[in-house]
């Protein structure tokens, strides 16, 4: 399970990120959790309020600024990467 904090400084991200409503136009279907529990690897996240427990920094951007676009999915069995290419160069835990 990825645990992600959101940091507003583009200094300390690991990743820019957009998050999507548009399921075509994501590289990552995420499925998000409220409890911090399993290992399920990059498919799977719990957004933090705390930096420390975190095990990725994001910041979220706009389309053109991002080099991850996530769209959040209803149901784990969705939960998948669709760019095959961006999964070997993004790594969440």
């Amino acid at each position: 399970m990825a645990i992600i904090y959101q940091t507003f400084n583009f200094a300390e991200a690991k990743y820019f990120v957009h998050i999507t409503k548009n399921p075509h136009a994501a590289d990552l279907w995420v499925y998000p959790v409220s409890y911090l529990g399993g290992h399920r690897g990059d498919l799977i996240w719990f957004l933090t309020t705390n930096r420390d427990e975190a095990t990725c920094l994001i910041n979220l951007c706009d389309y053109g600024q991002a080099n991850l676009r996530v769209y959040f999915v209803q149901s784990f069995a969705d939960a998948c990467w669709k760019n095959k290419a961006s999964q070997n160069r993004f790594r969440f835990g």
